[in-house]
């Protein structure tokens, strides 16, 4: 197994540092946003990255970003060769940065849902037993779905489920007229189509290649009067996707943290204090799906 990557410092101005990425400011129109192998799972970052899992996630935003050029976006480029401070970190920055323009950020994250899965479920399935108050945020993403569906189950039309962007803490479900409010009703109106243009050619495109695309998670930004796509795209951390095959014999095979996320609801951990360790076999069986997920997705070995 590659060594893992778990913090990457540089000889530049540090800009921000998330639970994946490290974020640097190359000047005051770029920054550079470098992805570690670090994983996270309700909220904490686990002791253990996974090895390769910044590359896979970087490889398969390129792979996104290339393919939905129609929607602009915040990537200048994906190598950093032309950083002179950088020169000496060349082989362990390979394939792990993104030079981005800088972006006013919209503080909400853009879910697009195309099955009854995750958050969406959970609304769904507690309204069936105990109505969700009618002014709640819930209410507004399950008000279109018809009853007796069932967990996983296709939607006829994406559901949108928007939530706030905290920097600390949870998100919390939040409305369209939330997001209105926040960046008026143009901006609103074009990243919400946008948002669901993307799902929607992405999800042909997954589906081709033998992929459920299920949800994804969007951020937008704004730079010079424009709004862009930033951070991430279409990754296994911010999206789920499930094998087709195994999808219609009613299996969920996912291809992200999962095993995490499920090792740890066996574990005992209470999700109060710092995550347990990782077992040697969880983080083989993590990267390997990621590592799976790349090659069927964008047919590139690693």
């Amino acid at each position: 197994m590659s060594t893992a990557v778990a913090k990457i410092e540089l000889p530049l101005k540090l800009f921000k540092s998330g639970k994946v990425r490290e974020i640097y400011e190359l000047d005051s129109e770029r920054l550079l946003l470098v992805a570690s192998d670090r994983i996270s799972a309700f909220d904490y970052v686990m002791p253990q990255p996974i090895p390769l899992k910044g590359v896979i996630l970087t490889k398969i935003s390129r792979f996104w970003f290339e393919r939905l050029k129609d929607v602009p976006n915040h990537i200048i480029s994906f190598s950093c060769d032309e950083i002179p401070q950088l020169a000496k970190f060349k082989n362990l920055l390979k394939d792990r940065v993104m030079v981005v323009r800088k972006s006013k950020v919209i503080p909400f994250e853009f879910i697009i849902r195309g099955y009854l899965f995750g958050s969406l479920y959970e609304t769904y399935e507690k309204n069936c037993h105990t109505p969700i108050e009618p002014s709640s945020p819930e209410a507004e993403w399950i008000k279109d779905l018809p009853k007796g569906l069932k967990k996983g189950e296709e939607l006829k039309k994406p559901a949108f489920t928007p939530t706030t962007k905290a920097d600390k803490g949870h998100d919390l479900p939040c409305t369209v007229s939330d997001i209105e409010k926040s960046v008026g009703l143009k901006t609103a109106k074009f990243v919400i189509e946008n948002s669901l243009k993307i799902y929607s050619e992405a999800r042909e495109i997954a589906f081709k290649r033998g992929l459920v695309l299920a949800d994804t998670k969007l951020e937008w930004g704004i730079s010079d009067s424009k709004t862009i796509i930033i951070d991430e795209l279409l990754t296994p951390d911010s999206s789920r996707y499930w094998d087709v095959k195994q999808y219609k014999s009613g299996v969920l095979e996912q291809f992200d943290k999962q095993i995490v996320r499920d090792w740890l609801l066996k574990s005992g951990w209470d999700r109060k204090s710092s995550p347990p360790e990782l077992p040697a076999d969880i983080i083989e069986q993590t990267q390997a799906r990621y590592i799976e997920l790349l090659e069927r997705l964008t047919g590139e070995k690693i």
